[in-house]
């Protein structure tokens, strides 16, 4: 248990994982304390379960430092029309990645999804 995605699209969270974003709140103590008035309050609760999970390792071994990081990960949904069929796909990360897993065009000339 590292890390904990929020992500309200049907964008594969795994994806988020491997993209930037901007960090709007990091802090490397020894021990680091959770979150607690941050306005979503799913960030909260998945902070404190992280911060208890960790505290665990105290217990068995020897905990040095820890790390605690927020991303802010930038994810559009595009809801686009295609020969009269609805489709949707998503910009995502500040590289601007894009997920289109259902693209109409699976072989065209020199169109590239990139």
């Amino acid at each position: 248990m590292g890390q904990h995605v929020l992500e309200r699209t049907d964008l594969p969270d795994e994806l988020i994982t491997q993209v930037s974003g901007t960090t709007i709140f990091a802090q490397e103590f020894p021990r680091v304390f959770p979150l607690t008035s941050f306005f979503e309050p799913e960030i909260n609760q998945a902070s404190q379960s992280l911060v208890n999970y960790h505290a665990g390792f105290s217990q068995t071994g020897i905990l040095h430092r820890q790390r605690h990081d927020l991303r802010s990960v930038p994810v559009n949904e595009v809801h686009c029309i295609w020969k009269d069929k609805p489709y949707r796909f998503w910009v995502y990360g500040t590289d601007h990645r894009v997920h289109y897993p259902d693209y109409p065009q699976q072989c065209c000339c020199g169109c590239v999804i990139l």
